[in-house]
């Protein structure tokens, strides 16, 4: 077997990119690699973690949420209007709606066959008009409420909370993922769906599942941006949609389903911090990073695509 292969097999072909990313980058800009700097990082890959978490059972099932970002943005906003008179029920309220929003939009593509990207597109749109009139189209400061998040602005171990509460959620997630029924049932279907039906596997189950676990993702995610922004926004998250992709697909989850790690996430995250940071360092407009990252998405896919199953890919 192709030496570089086994690499990429083993989970370990994302790790040597984010270490040769760091090396090249601190050999220019020693600074990249001080306290200060590293703070900074991990305070930005805190939701890009959280909502590629969210889009990987999606993808290992051989489904994409493309909603994630557009609920997180609606997340920011119910917060900002309910946080601040309900307190921490609030913030629960907001987070098991979203779950609830992401499992119906698993459910309905799961009963009607129509492709996870569309009904997922559907609902990033449904999402952003919503979050566009209950804002009125305007930003909302949390106010009173900002005390309910105010922790999440912490730090702990010279690490943001928000970083570790993220790394937290990927590693019980993994955990479910990896010693889990449902966690080899979602392999087992993003390996072959047919396969899995045989079996006695309900893919309707599992992708409400999935999808559901994306929504509370697209909550938590909102949830960090908002602690750390003090204010919301109809598209405060939408920009982190490619990034989070990103994530998933450089750490080596395949997008045609059935072969990846939520681990692999967790370091796909950090090359994306990586780039977008060292971008800045090495005097590329910040403006430029979804083009790179849209370029990287498609080579990674480009490199990952199982054609073993058929001579066309469409």
């Amino acid at each position: 077997m192709n030496p570089v292969k086994r690499l990429d097999q083993r989970g370990w072909g994302a790790l040597i990119v984010l270490v040769a990313l760091t090396m090249i980058i601190a050999s220019v800009q020693p600074a990249f690699v001080q306290l200060q700097s590293i703070q900074n990082m991990t305070l930005q890959a805190a939701p890009i973690i959280v909502i590629a978490l969210g889009l990987t059972p999606t993808i290992l099932i051989g489904g994409l949420d493309l909603s994630v970002a557009s609920l997180a943005s609606l997340a920011t906003v119910l917060m900002a209007l309910t946080v601040p008179q309900l307190g921490p029920a609030g913030l629960i309220l907001v987070v098991g709606m979203c779950a609830v929003a992401g499992g119906l939009v698993g459910f309905i593509q799961a009963v009607t066959q129509v492709p996870s990207f569309i009904v997922s597109l559907g609902a990033l749109g449904f999402y952003a008009g919503v979050a566009l009139v209950v804002s009125n189209a305007t930003t909302i400061s949390m106010g009173a409420g900002q005390s309910t998040l105010e922790w999440l602005g912490g730090g702990i171990f010279g690490l943001p909370v928000s970083f570790v509460l993220a790394v937290l959620l990927l590693v019980g997630s993994a955990v479910v993922v990896t010693n889990t029924v449902v966690g080899r049932r979602i392999y087992a279907i993003g390996a072959s769906e047919p396969a899995a039906i045989v079996s006695g596997i309900s893919p309707i189950a599992i992708r409400v599942i999935c999808f559901s676990f994306s929504g509370f993702c697209a909550a938590i995610g909102g949830a960090l941006l908002l602690a750390r922004t003090s204010y919301a926004s109809p598209t405060l998250a939408d920009l982190y949609l490619l990034p989070a992709l990103a994530a998933v697909l450089l750490g080596g989850t395949a997008l045609s389903g059935g072969v990846g790690s939520i681990w692999r996430t967790l370091v796909g995250s950090l090359v994306v911090v990586v780039v977008q940071t060292g971008l800045v360092v090495v005097g590329v407009d910040p403006r430029v990073s979804n083009l790179v990252f849209g370029v990287l998405i498609i080579a990674t896919v480009a490199a990952t695509t199982d054609r073993k199953h058929g001579l066309v890919v469409k």
